[in-house]
């Protein structure tokens, strides 16, 4: 298992400008909950789930045995802990969010270790709190499932697991409704290593996912893997002005355009980008490692009208504890909250944003509130 202090040990090994320079704050942020460690702590997973008017997430930490809980909370910040990991056989230190089966209630996620052989599993958690084991990962078919799960419309599910595989760069996975797990695709390091976040499916079944490392110049890959397993590269970062090190997820929009994020561009702070279904690579915005922020790692959320909103894990001025952001289609970037670490705030938002109800917006930073992390809202 984990160490105590899981801070982001996965999701953060690696740690052309907009349009404009950062507006000021435009959003109102407040804390809707802040972990204290027997309810959970330090949460670094890749985003929150909004269902039926409650937030789901996971924590790597904290429970009873610190070794990572499942959560529900509701909008005015009322926590229930739903499930605490043992480290033992049932998984430890979930690094992903949880998805719902709308038809029963029942939740589905990942935890980075534990199970039989230590390398994580996948999970249910029934709405009767019934907790079971659907998959244990040996290594071979995969090592710490990290990101959330995709569900389909017939319940498979999809995902990533950060290493294992033939040469330990990881795999890309399907468990079907039926229970027969199945390998669609194992790195070699050349077409990519360390997948860490959620995939993104389409409508005829193809999932599109990124990874940290490999590729033609080692600094990560944008690729799509078809409903049959064919593999395709659809973008190789350079390093260079391009981005390096993709740790978010992808949003896609009506025409089939991948949007993300780079953890490092081209003077090191991170980029936000567009791969255009023709395969044309742009990038949105760099960076600054200003009042702007650096290093996002993640997932982004697009709204209808094309706006997009993420977080930076660090920078937005003093004392440089990340920030979230809005990016127009335009590629003008607004600053909507820096954060500052403090008891009624919070730092280090390793996670992207979500749309919630009523104009707002939610998300969670691994640390501040009162020191174990918080989620946190932003509306206007």
């Amino acid at each position: 298992m984990f160490s105590a202090t899981f801070r982001s040990v996965i999701l953060g090994s690696v740690l052309a400008f907009g349009a404009l320079a950062p507006a000021a704050q435009a959003q109102t942020f407040a804390i809707v909950h802040g972990f204290s460690g027997p309810d959970g702590a330090y949460p670094v997973a890749n985003g929150l789930e909004l269902n039926a008017g409650k937030l789901y997430g996971t924590t790597p930490n904290g429970g009873d045995t610190d070794a990572g809980v499942v959560f529900q909370l509701t909008l005015k910040g009322k926590e229930k802990v739903l499930y605490s990991f043992t480290g033992g056989s049932d998984g430890a230190n979930p690094n992903g969010g949880v998805v719902h089966d709308p038809a029963t209630g029942d939740i589905y996620g990942t935890a980075a270790a534990g199970g039989d052989s230590g390398n994580g599993v996948i999970f249910r958690l029934a709405a009767d709190g019934n907790y079971t084991v659907l998959h244990s990962f040996t290594g071979s078919d995969g090592q710490a499932p990290i990101g959330s799960l995709v569900r389909d419309e017939l319940g498979n599910l999809y995902g990533v697991a950060y290493g294992g595989g033939a040469t330990g760069s990881g795999t890309v996975f399907e468990l079907p409704a039926d229970g027969s797990f199945r390998v669609l695709h194992e790195f070699n390091g050349s077409d990519g290593s360390g997948p860490s976040a959620t995939l993104n499916r389409d409508s005829a079944g193809n999932l599109y996912g990124v990874t940290q490392f490999g590729g033609s110049g080692g600094y990560g890959i944008i690729f799509k893997v078809a409903p049959d397993g064919t593999f395709t590269t659809l973008h190789s970062f350079t390093g260079g002005s391009d981005g390096a090190n993709p740790q978010g997820g992808l949003t896609r929009d009506e025409n089939g355009n991948l949007y993300g994020t780079a953890t490092y561009g081209a003077n090191g702070k991170g980029t936000v980008f567009e791969l255009k279904a023709n395969g044309k690579f742009k990038v949105l915005y760099t960076f600054l490692g200003e009042d702007d922020g650096e290093y996002p790692m993640g997932d982004l959320l697009r709204t209808a009208t094309g706006m997009l909103y993420g977080t930076t894990s660090y920078g937005g001025g003093n004392p440089g504890n990340g920030t979230a952001y809005r990016l127009t289609p335009r590629g003008s970037f607004v600053l909507l909250h820096s954060f500052n670490g403090g008891f009624t705030d919070g730092a280090y938002p390793h996670a992207g944003i979500i749309g919630g109800e009523r104009h707002k917006y939610y998300g969670i930073a691994h640390s501040g509130g009162g020191g174990a992390g918080v989620v946190y809202s932003l509306g206007k």
